[in-house]
């Protein structure tokens, strides 16, 4: 008989290969922060942005929603770590979009 592969191990060599590994694990961090922040804050009101050097970037709609957000970094980063295999999140950056319309 021949040795056999893992799947596992088949399925991991072909991501490096590829070069994909990166845009998985943000893909990860992507779903699994906005699962947390549709708990807490309506969807419209937050945007992911960009996961890159294990740093998070959300952008929100005013500054209300920025400094609620603010008090849930910890927990977000708790989140992300126990349901991303352990990943960790140096810091989560918060930018606001104040657009205010003009009512002539």
């Amino acid at each position: 008989m021949g040795n056999f592969t893992s799947l596992k191990a088949v399925i991991v060599k072909k991501i490096d290969s590829l070069g994909l590994g990166e845009f998985i694990k943000e893909s990860l961090v992507k779903t699994k922060t906005e699962e947390f922040l549709n708990k807490y804050i309506e969807r419209r009101e937050v945007k992911f942005v960009n996961f890159k050097d294990k740093v998070i970037y959300l952008r929100c709609s005013n500054n209300i929603v920025a400094n609620e957000l603010r008090y849930m970094v910890s927990p977000l980063k708790e989140h992300i770590k126990k349901s991303c295999n352990n990943m960790f999140i140096r810091e989560i950056y918060i930018k606001t979009n104040n657009t205010f319309k003009r009512n002539d």
